[in-house]
């Protein structure tokens, strides 16, 4: 007898669902919602079209709407979902006309993603404020910096987006000011970040403000002039992007009854079944299991979301498939990479663990090949040699090595096992020793 999925959005979480149901359950009618008319898309590469890096928007679209109907799934674009009757399995929907109307499911999969935090000084209809979560966000920007004389922008919020938005900007040869509150990119530890102070210090075009607040936006009707910050000084401005974090977008499941996390993200377990056994829900809008941390945590990435979804797409019949992360993310800023996984030094002290660390820079290649350097910090619970993070910043091949130390991770090796991995050695390639056994030798 045929099942009846229902999906709601239609981004990395929900179609990594739904494609991955429409391959495993051939009883499966499947319908995705969403109230955009913008879908599967990689939000992670917008900042890159602020810079030409990417010349065409279009480019960061991994698959059109066609393309999922050919595999037999009913995409619903520009059609909101309103509401979620539980008790009758039901979805109410609105289209882009207005009208209203519903739909019964057997399953029903919440992937309603996120939304950007506000500032309390905004303005309904303001005309040169912008966030930068969603592809109508970049396309707002690109336009009015077209349409408009911008010459000083300001960022606010300094996580991965913010400063990969400052970055891409300022390479447009406007002037760009980063405001933190508190210090950019807290997800990292202080010391790893030394090489990246020293490159963004010389970096023009862009000045980067930390420990202040925001106290106000000054406005001209509804254009701000200039951004006011706590210590009463002031930044004068053409055009601000707001990017203070992100909040998980629980409208509908709140409004439905099911239960929150202590995140306010939607509880889910490592299944990704919510408080309701058919219902399911995963991405931005839900938490997700830690395996570092033993915990639900709330953590907004797109490998998360990519990966919940697909597992989910699994479930649907019998819940064997589970979520785990360890919290594995990265950034290129400024010509550095950078990158972390595990937990930081600053959280394993906020958790009073027993722990020590090691840091150290390595050459990825002999000196007459290159010049290119890694800074690798690694995190090891002591007693135990079990590995429970690392962070990294280089020129190069950063990417691999934490995917490295994450399936160390994943797979429970202590600190005291890397020297014995047969690791490869080619002079173009790489130097004699690995970085990864350089740095365990030292534990």
């Amino acid at each position: 007898m045929a099942q009846k999925l229902i999906v709601i959005g239609a981004n990395g979480t929900g179609l990594s669902c739904a494609m991955e149901a429409s391959r495993k359950f051939a009883n499966f009618n499947i319908t995705v919602f969403d109230k955009s008319k913008y879908i599967s898309y990689g939000a992670c590469s917008m900042p890159y079209v602020l810079n030409d890096m990417v010349e065409d928007y279009t480019k960061i679209f991994a698959r059109s709407k066609e393309f999922f109907e050919k595999k037999g799934i009913d995409i619903r674009i520009e059609t909101e979902v309103i509401n979620i009757k539980l008790n009758e399995k039901k979805v109410e929907y609105k289209d882009k006309s207005g009208k209203i109307e519903e739909m019964s499911y057997d399953k029903l999969m919440i992937a309603t993603g996120s939304k950007s935090r506000k500032l309390p000084f905004e303005k309904e209809n303001q005309k040169n404020v912008f966030h930068f979560t969603k592809m109508e966000d970049l396309l707002m920007v690109k336009k009015y910096m077209k349409d408009n004389d911008v010459k000083n922008i300001t960022v606010i919020g300094g996580g991965y987006i913010g400063a990969e938005v400052a970055d891409s900007l300022s390479d447009t040869g406007r002037k760009v000011t980063l405001v933190e509150m508190f210090e950019i990119l807290s997800v990292f530890d202080e010391d790893i970040k030394l090489p990246l102070r020293e490159v963004l210090a010389k970096k023009e075009n862009l000045t980067i403000i930390e420990g202040k607040g925001i106290k106000d936006l000054i406005w001209n009707s509804d254009i701000v002039k200039s951004v006011l910050l706590e210590d009463k000084s002031e930044i004068q401005t053409d055009m601000v992007i707001v990017s203070a974090g992100v909040l998980p977008e629980t409208t509908l499941a709140e409004k439905a009854g099911l239960r929150l996390g202590e995140s306010k993200a939607i509880q889910v377990n490592k299944k990704g079944q919510t408080s309701v056994h058919n219902v399911f829900a995963g991405g931005d809008c839900a938490e997700i299991y830690h395996s570092v941390l033993d915990k639900f945590v709330y953590i907004p990435l797109g490998t998360n979301a990519n990966r919940t979804g697909k597992i989910i797409g699994r479930n649907f019949e019998v819940c064997c498939k589970e979520v785990a992360i360890c919290g594995t993310s990265m950034l290129e800023i400024a010509g550095l990479q950078m990158a972390s996984t595990g937990i930081s030094e600053k959280l394993a002290k906020k958790l009073n663990l027993n722990y020590v660390t090691k840091m150290k820079d390595y050459h990825l290649k002999p000196g007459y090949f290159s010049n290119d350097k890694i800074w690798i910090k690694m995190i090891v619970e002591k007693y135990t040699s079990k590995i429970l993070g690392c962070q990294m910043i280089g020129h190069s091949e950063v990417h691999g090595k934490i995917n490295n130390v994450a399936t160390m991770i994943h797979n429970k090796m202590r600190i005291t096992d890397v020297e014995s991995i047969d690791m490869g050695y080619h002079p173009i390639m790489s130097t004699v020793w690995d970085p990864l056994i350089l740095i365990a030798r030292k534990f």
